[in-house]
Formats: C-alpha cells, sequence, structure tokens
C-alpha cells in the first residue's frame, strides 16, 4: 500500500489577502463615514437658514422699511453668518428715527428678533444764515430726524399739537453755512448750542408761565447786528424773543432766563396785565435786565 501525503502550506497565499481585505475594508468604512459627515453637514447647512424675522417698537416705519434697512434676507442668510453688531449699526444710521436697536437671534429657532426705539419729534429749527435757510425736525436731544431747505417737505411741522412741537428760530446772519446737516446725527456744535438755549427758554416757561405753553409760536434765538458770531451764548450779543398768540413779545436774555420769566410770571398774573391785555397785543415785553421790566411799543428797537 502506497501513502502518499501532500501537505499544501497556504500561509503565504493568506497572508497576501490580508491586505485587500483590509483595504476594502477600510475603503467601505471611509465611505460611510464621508457620507454620514456629508449628510450631518447638509442638514445642518439647511437648518440654519434664517426663517423668520420679529420687528417690534417701531410706530414711525413699517416692518418692511426696518427689514430693508438691516439687510436681512429670509431663506438667504445663514444664522451664523449674522453679525448682530452690524445689523444694529445698518439699522440706526440708515433709519434717523431709530434711537436704540435691540437684536437677539436664535440659531435653533432660525430666528431674529429686533426691538427698536425711536426718537420722537421735539421742536423744528429753522436756522437762517447768509446764503440760506434750513428747516430742521429735531427730537429732544438735537438730533437730526428730517431736513430741507424747504419747510412744506417737514409736514410734521404743521402738527396742531403745538405743546409737543414749537418752532426754534436760531438767526446767524453773520455766519456761513457749514457742511450740510445729514438725518439721524445731531446738530453741529453751535446750532446745537442754540437749540439748548431754546429749550432752556421752553423748560422754564414750562415750570413758571404752563399756561403760556399753548400760546407760544416762535422762539428764536438771534445775534445782534454787530456782534461777532464766535462769542459764547451766555454773552449779551445774542438775543431771544417769545412769540405768543394772545400776548406782546417776550425778550429775554441768556444770562437772565429764569429771572426774566419769573418778571414776566407775576406780570401775567396781575390785574394789571389782564386789564391791559387788548392794548399789549402789539408791543413787547422787555425782561432782559434783572430788576425791571420795561412794556413798551411795537417798533421800538432792541
Amino acid at each position: 500500500m502506497i501513502n502518499t501525503e501532500i501537505n499544501v502550506d497556504f500561509s503565504l497565499t493568506t497572508n497576501k489577502q490580508k491586505p485587500k481585505s483590509k483595504i476594502t475594508e477600510l475603503a467601505i468604512k471611509a465611505f460611510m463615514l464621508s457620507f454620514i459627515v456629508l449628510s450631518i453637514s447638509r442638514y445642518t447647512f439647511n437648518i440654519l437658514d434664517l426663517e423668520k424675522i420679529s420687528i417690534t417698537g417701531s410706530r414711525h416705519y413699517s416692518e418692511n422699511e426696518i427689514l430693508h434697512a438691516s439687510g436681512l434676507d429670509l431663506d438667504q442668510d445663514k444664522m451664523l453668518g449674522i453679525s448682530l453688531p452690524e445689523l444694529t449699526e445698518k439699522i440706526k444710521t440708515t433709519l434717523s428715527y431709530i434711537k436704540d436697536v435691540q437684536v437677539s437671534k436664535h440659531n435653533f429657532g432660525r430666528s431674529v428678533d429686533i426691538s427698536v426705539t425711536e426718537r420722537l419729534p421735539y421742536a423744528a429749527v429753522e436756522i437762517w444764515k447768509q446764503s440760506e435757510k434750513e428747516f430742521l425736525l429735531v427730537d429732544i436731544d438735537g438730533y437730526v430726524l428730517k431736513c430741507s431747505t424747504n419747510p412744506e417737505k417737514l409736514p410734521d411741522i404743521s402738527t396742531t399739537d403745538r405743546t409737543n412741537l414749537l418752532v426754534f428760530r436760531l438767526i446767524l446772519a453773520k455766519m456761513n453755512s457749514s457742511s450740510s446737516l445729514r438725518e439721524g446725527e445731531q446738530l453741529p456744535e453751535y446750532e446745537q448750542d442754540g437749540f439748548l438755549v431754546c429749550k432752556r427758554v421752553l423748560d422754564e416757561i414750562r415750570k413758571q408761565i404752563p399756561e403760556l405753553v399753548s400760546q407760544i409760536g416762535i422762539i428764536t434765538l438771534e445775534l445782534r447786528a454787530g456782534s461777532n458770531p464766535m462769542m459764547h451764548l451766555d454773552e449779551h450779543s445774542w438775543s431771544i424773543t417769545v412769540s405768543c398768540e394772545d400776548l406782546p413779545q417776550i425778550w429775554l436774555s441768556v444770562d437772565l432766563i429764569q429771572n426774566g420769566l419769573q418778571k414776566v410770571a407775576t406780570l401775567i398774573r396781575s390785574n394789571q396785565m389782564h386789564n391791559a391785555t387788548n392794548q399789549m397785543l402789539s408791543g413787547y415785553l422787555d425782561a432782559r435786565f434783572e430788576n425791571v421790566l420795561y412794556w413798551g411799543e411795537e417798533g421800538n428797537g432792541k
């Protein structure tokens, strides 16, 4: 009997196949990992699209005007790419009535909330200079809401609520026009000083003679002829005139506003004023001096 044994060594073949199997396995895993990463990235990319914008606090502007000023675009902007400081600055610099903006975003809610605080018209300011007249609508801090060389283009000036919106006239005839005023910016320094003086007069009238406020037409701050236009506003080169509907003009000195109005208040509330009202409608009350109040005829100079 013949005993035949055949021994085959498969170790070489097995060793040669292992690297191929590992490569295939790694390739499959890499493909699956890439697929998962791409799927997650695509899902994340889509879920962070801006889908909702909420706007509150605006009365002067429509939601569309604020949305346009913000530059936001629904379904186009990405939540992660929205800069809150940049968004706030865009709205405030584009819309002159906006005083403050609060913005918050909710990435997973895919929404942005915009809350605005608006400036309210306080006074119409007329600025008379050598070459032109400018007509402005300003808030209580002297920020320009609207400006024009034509008063008819400022419809808010003609409001009937005269207790809230008066006319301040700054006559600076010797001064040349500076750079043009821009909506949303504060009045230039010189005009701002004049505005604050007129505001001080109005505030003092409200405190001392509140019944007179509804009769005020124009508060005028004027640089007197021959005066240096660069002198400070508390100097005697400036004069203040308060024009009222049913009373004489009231003349005040910048440095004696409170004192002058105290004398005017006393006169208005006295029997002498009540008895002489009809005779005084065309005259003036000169309250520019500390210890005396003059009652004069119309046309007498300042």
